[in-house]
């Protein structure tokens, strides 16, 4: 089996032409800013085979920010969507022209697959027909009214009380903020909290309290509060889908009652 996947390899990326030390070149021009990045991934529990051995070039091109091809072009050099194994990893579903990344990582992940660090569990557990239908063509189809389905599981997002109501959850579907598979940020964000929010919101009015910043220990009482890699966010103070408070809030800022939830009196 090794040796399979060995010449495998030689066949999907020995056409580059780049020796050993034009591949080791190519790596180190990538640590001179990824240093941190690239130790992360070389400390995965799952590294991407590509990865593994030094082929940056296999999918990166010399121009920075450039690849060879399309992302799931390079994916299907190696993949094959008729592979019985791979149609099983993903239960028989027709992911044809689905982006490969929407899901897993590239280089390296602690998880499995090299899924991101939230994982939907619906998904996980291939219960795909709770929000999909199959098409004559086998193809996945979204069933409509996903917000209404989404609250079959999630229906204590908005307690009875909160009046206050995020228009964006009213208006919107809850994937224009949450991917329904997998994500590299809690709650299953697309992205970092606060970019979320500026999609809509001004960042400028936001400037009124600093935010995506990690606070001093001197001025914070509690860390935990930080949810968000240790940094104060929008929703260290706002709540995102509803609340009892105007803006959002989480609590009151009479008597500075919200304040003193981070800051020592």
């Amino acid at each position: 089996m090794k040796k399979f996947f060995a010449l495998l390899f030689i066949f999907c990326f020995g056409m580059t032409g780049l020796s050993h030390t034009d591949e080791a070149n190519f790596r180190k021009k990538c640590q001179t800013c990824h240093k941190r990045v690239l130790g992360e991934w070389d400390a995965a529990k799952v590294v991407h085979f590509p990865y593994a051995e030094g082929s940056c070039e296999s999918c990166h091109s010399s121009k920075h920010k450039k690849f060879t091809g399309e992302i799931n072009e390079l994916c299907l050099i190696c993949h094959d969507l008729d592979d019985a194994v791979l149609k099983k990893s993903h239960f028989n579903a027709n992911v044809e022209g689905v982006a490969c990344t929407s899901c897993h990582y590239t280089h390296g992940s602690d998880r499995k697959a090299m899924f991101k660090e939230s994982v939907h569990e619906p998904f996980s557990s291939g219960m795909c027909d709770a929000c999909h239908e199959v098409t004559p063509e086998g193809k996945l189809k979204q069933l409509d009214g996903m917000n209404d389905i989404c609250l079959t599981c999630h229906d204590g997002i908005v307690a009875k009380d909160e009046k206050v109501i995020h228009p964006a959850f009213e208006m919107l579907e809850c994937t224009n903020c949450h991917n329904p598979h997998t994500s590299p940020d809690i709650k299953l964000l697309k992205k970092p909290v606060s970019e979320v929010c500026f999609e809509c919101h001004e960042p400028m009015v936001a400037k009124k309290h600093p935010y995506d910043v990690t606070p001093s220990k001197k001025i914070i009482k509690n860390e935990a509060l930080f949810a968000h890699g240790g940094h104060v966010t929008c929703v260290s103070c706002h709540k995102p889908h509803a609340s009892k408070l105007p803006v959002l809030l989480k609590e009151s800022i009479d008597n500075r009652e919200l304040c003193y939830k981070c800051h020592k009196k």
